[in-house]
C-alpha cells in the first residue's frame, strides 16, 4: 500500500542509504560542494537534491519536481458517526477521484495517524490496516437519492 507518507518514508530510506544527509527545514544548511542532501515536510513531502563538485553559491541549479499525493478518502478529525443503528467513518474527498469508483468495493485504512502517548504528548505514526474495514455502498438511486461525489 503506497500513501503520500509511506511514500516519503521509503524514499528517505534509499536516500540515507545512497549517502544524502537530512537537512532541517528551519536551520542554517552547511552546504558543501558534491554534497546530496534531502528534507522533508510533514512527512508528505520530501526534497532532494546533489551539488556538483564545482558549485558555488549563486551559479544556479537545475531542479526536477513530481508530487507524492493521489486521489484519497481521508478520514475526518472527528470521524465517528452513528446513524439508523450503523457506524459510520466522517472522510472527505481529496483530489481529482473518479469517486464512483470507489463504491461497492470494500476499502481499508493506511497513512499517517496521530497518537497520544504517555504524558499527553502527540506524535505522528504511519499505519496499515491490511484487511477491508470499510464500505461506501452504491446509493439508492431509484429512490431520488444524489450524491455530491
Amino acid at each position: 500500500v503506497s500513501t503520500q507518507s509511506t511514500g516519503v518514508s521509503e524514499a528517505v530510506k534509499v536516500l540515507r542509504k545512497s549517502g544524502y544527509t537530512r537537512l532541517e527545514e528551519h536551520k542554517e544548511w552547511a552546504l558543501k560542494p558534491g554534497g546530496q542532501y534531502f528534507l522533508t515536510r510533514n512527512s508528505s513531502t520530501l526534497i532532494a537534491f546533489a551539488l556538483g563538485e564545482k558549485f558555488t553559491p549563486g551559479n544556479g541549479c537545475q531542479i526536477i519536481g513530481a508530487h507524492t499525493d493521489s486521489p484519497c478518502l481521508r478520514v475526518k478529525q472527528r470521524s465517528k458517526h452513528e446513524c439508523v443503528g450503523y457506524s459510520q467513518v466522517r472522510c472527505e474527498c481529496y483530489g481529482g477521484g473518479i469517486w464512483a469508483t470507489w463504491f461497492d468495493r470494500d476499502l481499508k485504512l493506511a497513512g499517517k495517524v496521530m497518537v497520544r502517548g504517555e504524558g499527553g504528548s502527540i506524535s505522528a505514526r504511519l499505519a496499515h490496516i491490511d484487511q477491508p474495514l470499510l464500505h461506501i455502498p452504491t446509493l439508492a438511486t431509484l429512490a431520488g437519492v444524489t450524491t455530491r461525489l
